[in-house]
């Protein structure tokens, strides 16, 4: 099941991170473009017991739901807006709507990547351990407590290079709203399908 479960966060995963900001293009309606970004699903590979078990699952509904949520209200803004009003969305909502996902889910969880839009988005001291393991899908490990650890990556989607991608990819205003309220920004320049980043997810050992 564990090999369910990555294949499963992979195929979804591509879909989030996440763009975390987004603003549409008013040539081309962003009702059309796929959602941001996804993550890798779980291996069919993977033996069934990993599927089933249970902090597993808790991990991965939560980064499902935070995926889901974040990339919903952007894309919501972005097609009833712009893509630069979705900048303001994630700058607003992001760390909130992580917040309370984790709070639904009864785990530590956020996204980060080595090209950091907000600089809030740091990953915890055991990520590194876990992220060479996680291009392709997600990567479990329990900790020294008996936590259950777990990375995921977030693929760029082709909606998410609106406000991720190169130059002239960037919808118009993102550049100047992302200069406005991201003056540190490193996560521009990336095609649709490059590694963007990471979920991470703690599970506490007595859930």
């Amino acid at each position: 099941m564990r090999k369910y479960l990555t294949l499963l966060l992979a195929i979804s995963l591509i879909a989030l991170a996440a763009c975390e900001q987004e603003t549409p293009d008013t040539e081309e309606p962003p009702a059309e473009e796929e959602p941001a970004e996804e993550v890798p699903e779980p291996d069919e590979d993977e033996p069934e017991e990993a599927a089933e078990d249970p902090r597993q699952q808790q991990a991965m509904a939560a980064i499902f739901d935070l995926r889901d949520t974040l990339m919903g209200r952007v894309m919501e803004v972005a097609t009833e807006e712009s893509y630069e009003a979705a900048v303001h969305v994630c700058r607003d909502e992001a760390i909130p709507l992580t917040e309370e996902a984790a709070q639904r889910h009864d785990v530590e969880l956020g996204r980060t990547s080595d090209r950091l839009r907000n600089q809030d988005n740091t990953a915890p001291d055991w990520f590194d351990e876990l992220a060479d393991q996680a291009t392709e899908g997600p990567h479990f490990a329990e900790g020294p407590a008996g936590e259950l650890r777990g990375v995921a990556p977030i693929r760029l989607a082709e909606a998410c290079a609106n406000c991720h991608g190169t130059e002239d990819q960037l919808a118009d205003g993102v550049a100047e709203a992302l200069d406005a309220h991201y003056p540190e920004d490193q996560a521009t320049g990336y095609e649709p399908g490059d590694l963007r980043g990471f979920f991470w997810v703690e599970v506490a050992a007595d859930q």
